[in-house]
């Protein structure tokens, strides 16, 4: 299917045995005449139709030519939508929006006009985001708003150079959360009982599995001993304007990275509660009418436990700290741990090992203590 005048064209090729479509958009012209091109790509052709209309209604009220006299809110909203949002998932997206929107957007620095916007007027607001939300926060947008001006400055031809010459990440320790101990562990998994928030959650405990993972298991990805981990369900915003008109709606995805693609063994004890209640097909854990978990219901009954027993609170997402630190406590090396919990990056698992390593040796140093 081709269209003329700049309206793109959508074709396929076959990849895995199935057609992936293909649909690339002229969104303008640079100083020198070049044209300046956005693509999406889906093995559903209607997600391709979709994005092309959307995007060229959307380009119909959008004036390229006219950049210099943006403000930069303008620029943030022709970068997202038009630049940025084609080429990432849905999920990514959400994450980037979010962070762009309420930290610049909604600052006074995105009332300026491009023409405005001055090294050390970047430097002060930088300085006092990272003083207000913390080095995490400051050092994403560092990446991103360098990327945002970097497309203003090569693409658009908005601006003579960036505003962000400088600007740099600041230095974090990267911070673990901490895990129960074995006894707090212990009294959350008595209070779990035969409800699938429960179960799956007894299961996150034994397996390290991420809430989105467990949630989209089946009885036919457990055989008897060990369960495979290859997709995962997401309640996925799809956001159409720089105001969140958005719609929300619940996805199985691909696992988070490649390597998250697993198979995890089971401990012996678990397969036999496994067994008991095991069904030959459909979910492991449904919720209602036999449909997915609702997302936060596994976070909400992990809170009421640890309210009821009057333990610290930590997050769903710990139980996978928590799984790593009873592993390497009982020898296990770091490489079957990263592989079990289906990690790319070493680094947050290191944090783990370490101190847990440190808490190892003050016990055994502790071995020649009659000697003194």
């Amino acid at each position: 299917m081709k269209n003329g005048n700049g309206e793109g064209s959508i074709t396929y090729k076959m990849r895995n045995g199935r057609r992936y479509y293909t649909c690339q958009l002229t969104i303008g012209f640079d100083e020198n005449g070049k044209q300046l091109r956005r693509s999406k790509s889906s093995y559903v052709k209607r997600e391709v139709i979709d994005w092309q209309i959307e995007t060229l209604s959307k380009l119909d009220s959008i004036d390229v030519a006219k950049s210099e006299d943006w403000y930069l809110k303008d620029l943030i909203n022709y970068y997202l939508f038009y630049y940025y949002k084609p080429t990432v998932k849905a999920t990514t997206f959400e994450h980037i929006y979010n962070l762009v929107v309420l930290h610049i957007c909604n600052k006074r620095i995105a009332d300026y006009k491009l023409d405005e916007l001055s090294n050390d007027l970047m430097k002060d607001t930088f300085t006092t985001l990272l003083k207000e939300d913390g080095a995490s926060i400051h050092n994403r947008l560092v990446n991103r708003m360098k990327l945002i001006f970097k497309y203003a400055v090569d693409d658009l031809k908005a601006m003579e150079e960036s505003p962000m010459t400088g600007i740099k990440k600041v230095k974090r320790i990267a911070k673990v959360n901490e895990p129960w101990t074995v006894e707090e562990e212990q009294q959350i998994l008595a209070k779990l009982g035969d409800k699938s928030a429960d179960k799956a959650l007894r299961l996150a405990f034994a397996s390290g599995a991420r809430r989105g993972e467990l949630m989209a298991l089946e009885w036919t990805d457990y055989d008897g001993k060990s369960i495979e981990i290859n997709r995962q369900v997401q309640s996925v915003t799809d956001i159409f304007d720089i105001n969140g008109t958005k719609e929300r709606t619940i996805k199985v995805l691909d696992t988070k990275t490649i390597g998250s693609h697993r198979r995890v063994p089971l401990p012996k004890s678990i397969c036999d509660w496994l067994d008991s209640f095991k069904k030959e097909s459909g979910l492991m854990f449904p919720g209602r009418n036999g449909k997915y978990l609702p997302k936060n219901a596994l976070f909400k009954r992990l809170t009421n436990i640890q309210e009821e027993l009057n333990i610290k609170h930590r997050a769903l997402h710990t139980t996978r700290h928590t799984y790593a630190t009873r592993l390497f406590e009982r020898g296990a090396d770091l490489k079957t741990v990263q592989n079990l919990l289906g990690h790319e990056s070493i680094e947050t698992l290191m944090q783990v090992y370490i101190h847990v390593n440190d808490r190892r040796k003050e016990n055994q140093v502790n071995l020649i203590d009659d000697l003194f």
